[in-house]
């Protein structure tokens, strides 16, 4: 498979999150936060802390993440069963100045009531560490938010506010994370604090590269074009091996119209930079990538093996591969290299030397673990084509272990009936359906292997009907867990032929929001999916599709002819309404802002009361289960009336 393996609440909330931090500090048991016990109410950098966590599970997977510099480290938590309490002793890092810790156990994840499990870290004194509580907030609304923690942004940003104010030597090192929190969450608070901090940057000399960049992210928030133009010439020219000169050299590599010009690229970053990045693995990237296109397997290979990053290289490997097994090119060539990716990786789950801090070491695992499943349906492709059929089959069935995507189960049941494997086919067919992973050709191949297993064509539509049946039952009962009754935010959004949309207009209905973009993969993967979904409901005057055009690039003009060219070549029947950007040439969009649209595609369904019923976030990869999906949430929004 080719994947490319990232409101006012501020003054009550506040409080219950500062109770949290401080409550029971005086009481010398420690300190209680949910389920989690702690020794010590007051813990410090750089001591051990022992800890309590109850909870009766058989098993508990725990990990602590400590905060400094603006960033988030994660560190598994090794727990100990003892009389339905699970206990553990760490020592914290010495330069931590805030801690949060997760809880999972086999059916779900503990967030403390979506407050999450977190504490500030004080010194000798009893006194919260300066920037302890700037750090939490830029958790909350960071790997918190993916932990599903209810905080809001008011309240994220009250506990940034209130360090700064209190501790101000920290603007230094803040201003720059400070202005990206607002940028995403506050826009428009960013540039009166921007303005605020000019004065501060432009009367000093002897900038560092950090500072500047701070100064031209400062221009670019305030709208000052030239100054953001003269500095970032100033930076790449006093830091030639800097970070913001190494990212321009990538987006020149990319953009090179030849590979020699990459190439040349290549050897100037050689020239500037004593001690190479993972910048330079992305310029081999585009090298390598450029040379395949070319059919040069061998300058391909030249510069891909010079690639040091474990997930760029495996990447790449199997990016080549797949396009080579599709063509039906050079199998044997295509087989080295997805293996060598495939290598690459279980070498990696044993030494992990390019973890990401915000991972914990069983976090990365698994997430190599996902990687190796997608390039193992790549190896298992090409060893089909090289009619291989019993290999295959034997790293498809690895393949799929703990992966959710329709069109690699449905490769493996087809194999299994090319090698007239019925009864492994019928099998795990029948799980396929039972679980909503099956696609329609699965379906048929089900109702294939049980007829070649003697049943008669009644028995095996029969017994489909009833897997179907008990599939339904599990996803409706799924779906009635999600369901919410949450106030919508109004909106007032122009369509492709400039009418204004606003939410008082839709109400009454079931109405489906899908928030997408052109550039967005899962969203256009979705589309069949959702073409087949409006043409359902097209006669339906109580159920209606919105598609919310947002996080794209251009002006309003050129994005609707954009989108416009898009439907007209794809045939796709959709009413689409215009996200606005919060401020011009910015990135941050405000109906997206506003219902909480952290990723693409999102699909927010309102009920006929314009109170968000559901809140669906990515693609699955299967259509079917898609339309069924729909189907189901509008039942159950029906069922509500």
């Amino acid at each position: 498979m080719q994947k490319s393996t990232f409101l006012l609440l501020a003054g009550s909330l506040f409080f219950t999150f500062a109770c949290q931090n401080d409550q029971k500090d005086n009481q010398p048991e420690g300190k209680q936060i949910g389920n989690l016990h702690l020794k010590d109410s007051k813990p410090q950098p750089g001591k051990n802390l022992a800890l309590q966590y109850d909870n009766d599970a058989s098993e508990v997977e725990a990990a602590y993440y400590y905060m400094k510099d603006g960033k988030t480290y994660a560190e598994d938590l090794s727990l100990k069963d003892s009389a339905n309490t699970w206990v553990a002793n760490f020592k914290i890092p010495d330069s931590a100045k805030a801690l949060a810790f997760r809880f999972r156990t086999a059916d779900s994840l503990d967030n403390n009531a979506a407050k999450g499990y977190t504490m500030a870290l004080y010194n000798e004194e009893g006194e919260v560490l300066p920037g302890s509580n700037a750090h939490l907030g830029i958790y909350y609304q960071g790997l918190g938010a993916n932990q599903k923690l209810e905080i809001s942004k008011d309240s994220s940003m009250a506990l940034i506010e209130k360090d700064l104010e209190k501790n101000p030597d920290l603007h230094k090192n803040w201003d720059r994370k400070y202005l990206q929190f607002l940028r995403q969450h506050k826009p428009e608070k960013a540039e009166s604090y921007a303005k605020s901090r000019t004065a501060s940057y432009e009367k000093r000399q002897d900038l560092t590269e950090d500072e500047a960049q701070t100064l031209m992210s400062i221009y670019t928030i305030t709208g000052e074009k030239e100054k953001v133009d003269s500095l970032r010439r100033q930076i790449t020219n006093n830091y030639p091996d800097g970070e913001l000169a190494q990212r321009a050299l990538i987006q020149q590599a990319f953009a090179a119209p030849n590979v020699e010009e990459k190439v040349k690229i290549l050897e100037d970053y050689d020239a500037k930079v004593d001690n190479p990045e993972i910048e330079r693995d992305f310029i081999l990237r585009a090298i390598a990538t450029a040379y395949q296109e070319q059919g040069n397997w061998e300058k391909m290979q030249e510069y891909a093996q010079q690639i040091q990053h474990i997930g760029i290289k495996s990447q790449v490997y199997n990016s080549v591969a797949w396009q080579m097994a599709e063509k039906g090119e050079n199998l044997e060539m295509a087989a080295e290299l997805s293996k060598e990716s495939l290598d690459i990786l279980e070498k990696e789950q044993e030494e992990q030397k390019d973890r990401r801090e915000m991972l914990t070491p069983t976090e990365y695992k698994e997430n190599l673990g996902r990687s190796w499943g997608m390039y193992a349906d790549t190896y298992a492709y090409i060893l089909y084509k090289q009619d291989k059929i019993d290999e295959a089959i034997s790293y498809q069935e690895k393949a799929i272990k703990d992966m959710q995507d329709a069109e690699m189960h449905e490769r493996f049941i087809q194999y299994l009936m090319e090698a007239d494997k019925y009864e492994k086919a019928a099998k795990n067919a029948a799980d396929f359906v039972k679980n909503n992973q099956a696609t329609a050709k699965v379906k048929d191949w089900y109702l294939e292997a049980k007829q070649e297993l003697d049943s008669s064509k009644e028995e095996a539509e029969k017994e489909l009907a009833s897997l179907e049946d008990k599939a339904d039952e599990a996803l409706k009962d799924e779906l009635k867990k999600e369901m919410l009754s949450k106030t919508a935010s109004d909106f007032s959004l122009q369509d492709l032929n400039g009418k204004q949309i606003s939410l008082e207009d839709l109400k009454g209905k079931t109405v489906i929001l899908d928030f997408w973009a052109t550039w967005c993969g899962p969203c256009l993967a979705s589309f069949p999916g959702m073409k087949k979904a409006v043409e359902q409901y097209q006669d339906n005057e109580n159920v209606e599709f919105v598609f919310v055009n947002t996080l794209e690039n251009g002006s309003m003009e050129e994005r609707k002819e954009r989108v416009s060219n898009f439907l007209e070549e794809k045939d796709y029947p959709f009413w689409v309404v215009m996200d606005e950007p919060v401020k011009e040439k910015l990135r941050t969009f405000k109906t997206a802002q506003d219902y909480g649209i952290e990723g693409i595609p999102t699909k927010i369904i309102l009920g006929p009361d314009n109170k968000i019923k559901f809140k669906k976030v990515g693609y699955s990869g299967n259509n079917d289960k898609l339309l069924k999906e729909i189907e189901m949430m509008v039942e159950l929004i029906e069922e509500e009336k």
